[in-house]
């Protein structure tokens, strides 16, 4: 009996140490997936502008992606375009003088473009970005917290990304 005590204590202490590393990782794979998916849509609105000389139309509420907005990269740009992030909440996409809510980031240029994700809490933040000192995009993830940042593209540049291993 006791010896059976023994074996679940020590499964419990194992269990404790190991589930929030395993959480973690989910975590940080879902981000990764999500910067991901932020990319391929930066680099479709780019060839747009390179293309056309402007973003693409935009009339979209809130960030939501619109019908013609899909219809103008469908295809030819890319061939499936993610609308939700790796959490479930819709990718934001602002284009042109649309007010992304990103003030500090985005200017009134018809090639201008917001692409982010609101994180895993879907909430949009603050973004403390300062053009001047771009060192201001990167954070660092040290809890599920910090999962909850925004992930925000500009213009095909990061203004908001975790600090990765090699900075």
């Amino acid at each position: 009996m006791i010896e059976i005590l023994v074996v679940i204590a020590i499964i419990g202490i194992l269990a404790a140490l190991l589930i929030p590393i395993f959480l973690n990782a989910i975590q940080k794979a879902r981000q990764k997936g999500t910067l991901q998916d932020i990319n391929v849509i930066a680099k479709a609105i780019t060839d747009y502008v390179v293309d056309h000389g402007r973003a693409p139309d935009y009339v979209g509420q809130n960030g939501a992606m619109t019908a013609a907005f899909f219809s103008a990269l469908n295809n030819y740009y890319l061939k499936v375009i993610p609308s939700r992030d790796q959490w479930g909440n819709p990718i934001q996409v602002t284009c042109g003088s649309n007010d992304s809510g990103y003030s500090n980031v985005i200017g009134s240029e018809d090639d201008d473009f917001v692409v982010a994700s609101y994180g895993r809490g879907g909430i949009k933040e603050d973004i403390p970005f300062d053009p001047i000192s771009p060192s201001t995009a990167f954070f660092t993830v040290g809890g599920l917290a910090r999962f909850d940042v925004d992930l925000v593209n500009w213009n095909g540049s990061w203004v908001s990304v975790p600090r990765s291993a090699q900075f």
